[in-house]
């Protein structure tokens, strides 16, 4: 699956994922999907590979006790990372 993270109409990073594998976004430098922005935090959410879905979970601490559940990754769901920056995906 290729994903797209955006800020209004520009594109802030264009990447393939594998299912093997999962992706942490984040603003540390050691993310896999690096995110500068000073209101990113370090370890901002992490997108992996399920019973045949892409998922995105918010790893914000405030977020983690609020029940909020992962989204689905779809063409048809843009997921609200942060403010003004979304995640899409093109599963093609």
């Amino acid at each position: 699956m290729r994903i797209i993270l955006s800020q209004e109409d520009q594109i802030l990073a264009e990447m393939e994922l594998k299912p093997e594998k999962e992706y942490i976004l984040g603003r540390s430098a050691d993310s896999d999907i690096h995110l500068p922005q000073s209101f990113i935090s370090r370890k901002h959410g992490r997108i992996y590979y399920q019973e045949g879905q892409w998922w995105y979970q918010d790893l914000r601490e405030e977020i983690q006790g609020s029940g909020k559940l992962p989204q689905k990754i779809s063409e048809e769901n843009k997921i609200i990372v942060e403010g003004d920056i979304a995640l899409m995906s093109d599963l093609h």
